[in-house]
């Protein structure tokens, strides 16, 4: 039975387009029920978006190093402006990288706790994730000291290095970006274990590139950790949304499902939370896009024709 709007009942299912598509009574406890479910899956949402943002500030990043590199290999640009230019690129890609891995790693474990409950656990198992990724990557140990040294003091990215390597009558372009090890050690930027470990490894500078690609390795060994940590949760709060849903088409068909919600009286003004129906469509869109997300210290993306035999006409790798 639909009521209209003017029902004295404090919770009741009802469209926010209008009151042309009626209402339906609920008891206090189901209405409470949807509206968790419903910030729950609006925790999902937005990990997923800050996973998103982290992997888009990857990709542009990656762009630039190959845009830099086609630049230089037709244009054959040596100057100084150019480098302090093409610095000052990568230290803001950089920089956008990293804020936006902290926004991700400081919001985890807080909706961790807030869809699993603090008895649950569910924290301490995220953190221990971000541990284990921290003890399994150097570069994820070196992203780390870097973000905390670019938020407080100074800059990730301090050279610039491109070569064009000659292998037959061919010639290969490879831009790098580094940070000077000796003035990371001069300024404290590292744990002392990590600066130990970065001192034995060979060369004046540090390879960024390879360290970027292993702190994504290791935050997207986490957001697997926690899409799974959540699943079963998952499933129940979608099916709470999806009965409520449900419950209020039948009677009101006409209603756009992203219309509907549960509207509590007892608060003033009345309080509207619209089921978040659109928005797990979206949660779906974004974990298809980023599935196989991971291992990006072990891929790369190369302009370079792959030759079958010697002497065969070079063909473009598929894919």
């Amino acid at each position: 039975m639909i009521n209209s709007m003017s029902s004295p009942s404090p919770h009741v299912l009802a469209s926010g387009f209008g009151p042309q598509y009626g209402e339906i009574p609920i008891p206090p406890v189901k209405a409470e029920a949807i509206c968790s479910a419903t910030k729950r899956v609006n925790d999902i949402l937005y990990a997923e978006q800050k996973f998103d943002i982290l992997v888009e500030n990857y990709v542009e990043l990656e762009n630039a190093l190959l845009h830099a590199g086609v630049h230089y290999m037709v244009h054959q640009t040596m100057d100084t402006h150019y480098f302090e230019v093409q610095r000052d690129l990568f230290n803001r890609l950089l920089s956008n990288l990293l804020s936006a891995a902290r926004a991700y790693l400081d919001y985890v474990p807080q909706a961790s706790n807030r869809m699993l409950g603090q008895l649950s656990g569910a924290t301490s198992r995220c953190k221990a994730e971000c541990a284990q990724a921290y003890d399994s990557y150097v570069g994820y140990r070196v992203m780390e000291g870097l973000r905390n040294f670019a938020q407080h003091e100074g800059l990730p990215v301090q050279a610039l290095r491109v070569t064009g390597d000659e292998i037959g009558v061919e010639t290969r372009t490879v831009v790098s970006f580094y940070a000077i090890k000796s003035a990371m050690r001069e300024m404290k930027v590292f744990k002392h274990a990590v600066q130990i470990e970065l001192d034995a490894m060979p060369g004046a500078g540090l390879d960024l590139k390879h360290m970027m690609r292993e702190y994504l390795s290791g935050l997207a060994h986490v957001h697997d950790a926690l899409r799974t940590e959540i699943a079963a949760r998952a499933s129940e709060w979608l099916s709470t949304i999806s009965a409520a849903a449900t419950e209020f088409n039948l009677i009101s068909p006409l209603a756009p499902a992203d219309s509907i919600g549960v509207v509590d009286r007892t608060k003033s003004p009345p309080e509207f939370t619209n089921l978040p129906v659109t928005v797990w469509k979206h949660v779906l869109h974004l974990r298809q896009k980023n599935g196989y997300v991971g291992d990006f210290h072990l891929k790369f993306v190369s302009g370079q024709l792959v030759k079958e035999e010697p002497g065969q006409r070079p063909t473009e790798p598929n894919g």
